[in-house]
């Protein structure tokens, strides 16, 4: 990943997390985001911000639990990036059949098929 669609995927984070609670994301929480993007241990994050493990650790903890209510599953260090890529194609399939009107939804077949997949219906 690079620094564009990091910082792409950190800006998009910061606007769920200002939509949910209404501040934005502090700088610590930019830090653990960059660090996990970048395939970082909390260990490394919170020794290079000057904090416990344990406290970015917890941190990390309550962001993943914010990100899980606003994107409607479960969110971890873990799965960050796919389900951040999910929301984003969901969004952008969203806005360009709202641009077509009547026209035919030429993403319906793939759409369709995500359905089936993840039994979701």
């Amino acid at each position: 990943m690079n620094n564009f669609d990091i910082l792409f995927f950190i800006s998009t984070i910061d606007e769920l997390i200002f939509s949910c609670r209404g501040k934005h994301l502090d700088d610590l929480e930019l830090a653990i985001l960059q660090g996990v993007f970048e395939n970082r241990k909390y260990a490394d994050i919170a020794k290079n911000n000057h904090r416990s493990g344990k406290y970015v650790k917890d941190l990390a903890g309550k962001l993943w639990q914010t990100l899980s209510i606003v994107l409607g599953e479960k969110i971890s260090k873990s799965n960050i990036k796919s389900s951040l890529q999910r929301y984003h194609h969901y969004n952008s399939v969203n806005l360009i059949n709202k641009g077509q009107g009547n026209k035919q939804n030429i993403y319906a077949p793939f759409l369709e098929s995500e359905l089936i997949q993840s039994k979701k219906y």
